[in-house]
């Protein structure tokens, strides 16, 4: 095959082709394949020769234009670069071509859920105790991901904390041509070796979960049966509940963010924080949510105000 001649669709597929040799998580070619027919294949020449710098800044452009995240347009970009770099080792490419990332967007703010909201949501899931509902507290005290809730199980869960060590995820079905699903959904292992952790449950979580008397350890912690919950489906139930609570509607992650910036405020640690996060790097926990967060910095401000200037001041408001 010419050098000219070599499209970039067929250099993405070699591309892929050879992370399945290296026998990389099928998770981790979905992502890929995903990231590569959504975003890099509608907005790079159709011809790997036509790949340039030029090429590349104005790839870099039509993501921000699309209102990506800084997050996304540099995932994106450390898929790219791992492509061309693929390409010249093959020689598909003459130069070597690396696209340099964005710098972190520090105006980027973190959702959480305010305490009133949270006390409101709490006390529904009281009066509604459900096996799902259940699994939402547990989200907002322990901060699991989806897919790690969506796993969870009975036999995951001890006297006083949970383990967790698995993913349920809805991938495309890259390597089962007999199967006529596009999609399939497997467990996998956590993401790294630091996201499988143990999580200490508090003794008000605790005493939910008896009430709920799970029996079969294979039973899912949103069902209580053997029937799994799918990310996406828990994604649209925590909104019926939200829209039930009267709440403003946030993505289930926000649970995530809320639970680590109630262990922040409340003096936790980062590096035990970021054990519980399930966090490989520790920059990850500061990055989110220490540095950026204006709450924190108001209410440590407020702490520093001495006791006379708070009297004062609350004196003027009342006169």
């Amino acid at each position: 095959m010419l050098l000219r001649s070599i499209k970039t669709e067929f250099v993405c597929q070699e591309y892929l082709k050879k992370l399945k040799r290296e026998n990389r998580k099928i998770t981790t070619r979905a992502t890929y394949q995903n990231k590569i027919e959504t975003y890099i294949l509608p907005n790079l020449p159709k011809m790997m020769k036509s790949i340039n710098n030029t090429a590349c800044e104005n790839f870099i452009s039509v993501l921000i234009e699309k209102k990506l995240s800084n997050k996304t347009i540099n995932d994106v970009i450390t898929i790219l670069n791992s492509i061309l770099s693929f390409a010249f080792n093959r020689k598909y490419k003459k130069e070597f071509i690396k696209i340099k990332k964005l710098k972190e967007n520090k105006n980027d703010k973190i959702e959480i859920f305010t305490d009133e909201e949270q006390e409101r949501l709490v006390n529904y899931i009281l009066k509604h105790l459900t096996p799902f509902n259940f699994a939402i507290l547990l989200t907002l005290t322990t901060g699991l991901r989806v897919a790690e809730l969506a796993a969870l199980k009975k036999e995951n869960v001890y006297d006083d904390f949970i383990f967790v060590e698995h993913n349920l995820l809805r991938v495309k079905n890259l390597d089962n041509p007999e199967i006529e699903s596009k999609t399939l959904i497997i467990v996998t292992d956590t993401k790294s070796e630091d996201s499988e952790r143990e999580i200490p449950m508090d003794d008000f979580v605790i005493n939910l979960y008896k009430q709920l008397n799970y029996t079969a350890d294979n039973s899912y912690i949103t069902t209580k049966t053997e029937n799994y919950t799918e990310s996406k489906q828990i994604e649209r139930k925590f909104k019926e509940l939200l829209t039930a609570c009267n709440i403003k509607y946030r993505k289930f992650h926000t649970l995530r963010h809320t639970f680590a910036m109630n262990c922040v405020r409340n003096g936790m640690k980062i590096e035990v924080l970021a054990k519980l996060m399930g966090h490989s790097d520790i920059r990850v926990t500061l990055k989110y949510y220490i540095h950026y967060s204006l709450e924190l910095k108001r209410e440590a401000m407020y702490k520093s105000i001495p006791n006379w200037l708070k009297n004062l001041k609350l004196g003027m408001a009342m006169s």
